[in-house]
């Protein structure tokens, strides 16, 4: 039987099976020769996270949601693939002036229309746009081009109420715009983040699910929600939320910021970073917002020079700035404090998994920025403070000294600032108990309390050294 076994599988050899993006192409072609469109869809996109470059797929997924009705779609892979690919791909122009006719912006039709006409005057869709152009110059159409006129006088009038705190005659201005352009999710957004100004939470959440009910997976709307529920302190809301905006992979440059900016304001640097320095280095050209959120995003990963570089260009372009720097709190706030803030945060997430800790440090955020300040130079914040919790868990669950937890939150600052490797949970916890009681005059052998946490009494007693040298070194810092 083993025999028989053996020669079954030597005779099979395992073939890898490779999910590539020239797969999920090649599944999209042929989905699409049968008219499934929807199917195609969804294997051309995934062929276009895997990747962005693939300009085949971009094009023939610009041209399916053209089809699909998906017009807006259609056309931000389109822009992408003109701002991003760079080899000549003017029937893109074409194929935008087609998207806009569709929707009912013929001013933007015709724009983009004459473009095509002006690179290429004898390309493959020359006749087409000749026809589309003439249709577009027709005098009926010239209501549509005032209509479009119209619309964007009014979006930047409501927009600047915005930015001018006046929050009711936005509301107004912006209702006015839903009113003559039902489809116009961007009213509806602006609309939502003005009741979530004035406090009227429920309200703006109201209209952020109409906007996704109707346009799925708009990211201004996922963006904005994902804010509210920061402010709203919806810890879980928010894990979900930024799991999700985490995998979404956006074209337009446009998107690539909203979508940075939001991350970095619900302090999620990481994938923060990963959008607005994606556009620093294509030469984005930003304001001030833009350098202060990529200041942050770069402090906050442990990018402490870049930080200060990008700060100089937010002070240059808007000197009010000045003392919101990321860093501001470095001095600030004394490490008793942080032992202090440590201890609480621990007492309130102990009965939690251990990792769900670290999203109740975003209530505290300046402590926060403290703690990753006196982390700045140590790799993996997030393990780190980790570490720290779990330490505390063996010492809660062995002793449940307050003062003696308090007590390791002093010793883990301290050995975080210097190249104190920090692993091994019971061996630190064990220590820490061991020199608290020498502290203490508690009468515990270390045989004792070696057993009590499970270690042996060498790996005490190395430990114990580790704590000793520590508050050696400290006292010679302050003597």
């Amino acid at each position: 039987m083993r025999n028989q076994k053996n020669n079954r599988t030597s005779h099979h050899k395992v073939v890898p099976f490779l999910q590539d993006s020239r797969y999920f192409y090649r599944r999209g072609l042929k989905a699409y020769r049968e008219r499934n469109l929807s199917l195609a869809a969804r294997m051309l996109h995934r062929a276009v996270e895997l990747d962005p470059r693939n300009d085949e797929a971009l094009c023939q997924l610009s041209m399916i949601y053209t089809e699909l009705g998906e017009y807006q779609k259609s056309n931000e892979l389109l822009i992408y693939i003109i701002e991003e690919m760079n080899d000549g791909m003017t029937e893109c122009y074409y194929f935008m002036a087609n998207n806009y006719a569709h929707l009912g912006l013929f001013h933007e039709a015709y724009k983009y229309a004459q473009k095509y006409a002006m690179e290429d005057p004898n390309g493959e869709f020359s006749e087409e746009n000749a026809d589309l152009l003439e249709m577009l110059e027709m005098e009926g159409e010239q209501d549509s081009f005032s209509d479009q006129e119209d619309l964007i006088v009014r979006q930047e009038s409501a927009r600047q109420c915005l930015v001018k705190g006046q929050l009711d005659q936005a509301i107004h201005e912006l209702n006015e715009l839903i009113h003559h352009y039902p489809d116009f999710w961007s009213a509806y957004n602006n609309l939502a983040l003005a009741h979530f100004y004035l406090g009227e939470v429920e309200t703006a959440k109201k209209y952020l699910a109409f906007v996704l009910e109707k346009n799925e997976g708009n990211l201004h709307a996922l963006c904005n929600l994902l804010v509210f529920y920061f402010y709203e302190q919806k810890d879980e809301e928010v894990k979900k939320l930024v799991e999700k905006l985490s995998s979404i992979y956006p074209m337009l440059m446009e998107h690539r910021y909203k979508l940075g900016a939001t991350l970095a304001l619900v302090e999620h640097y990481d994938h923060a970073f990963k959008w607005l320095y994606s556009l620093y280095k294509k030469g984005f050209h930003g304001d001030d917002t833009f350098y202060y959120w990529l200041s942050y995003a770069a402090y906050f990963t442990g990018r402490r020079d870049f930080a200060i570089k990008c700060w100089k260009r937010v002070i240059q372009e808007n000197p009010e700035k000045k003392g919101s720097e990321p860093w501001k709190d470095e001095h600030k706030i004394t490490e008793d404090l942080i032992e202090k803030q440590l201890y609480a945060t621990y007492v309130e997430t102990k009965e939690k998994r251990a990792h769900e800790f670290y999203r109740q440090l975003l209530h505290h955020s300046n402590v926060k920025k403290a703690i990753e300040a006196i982390l700045s130079h140590r790799r993996n914040h997030h393990k780190l403070l980790l570490f720290a919790f779990q330490v505390a868990d063996y010492l809660f669950e062995k002793n449940g000294h307050e003062q003696l937890i308090k007590t390791w939150f002093h010793i883990f600052i301290l050995s975080a600032k210097t190249n104190v490797k920090l692993q091994n949970e019971k061996a630190w916890a064990a220590a820490v108990n061991v020199w608290f009681n020498k502290q203490h005059k508690i009468k515990e052998t270390q045989a004792y309390i070696a057993r009590k946490y499970q270690i042996s009494p060498t790996t005490l007693a190395k430990y114990v050294k580790k704590i000793k040298e520590l508050k050696i070194n400290l006292n010679e810092e302050h003597g």
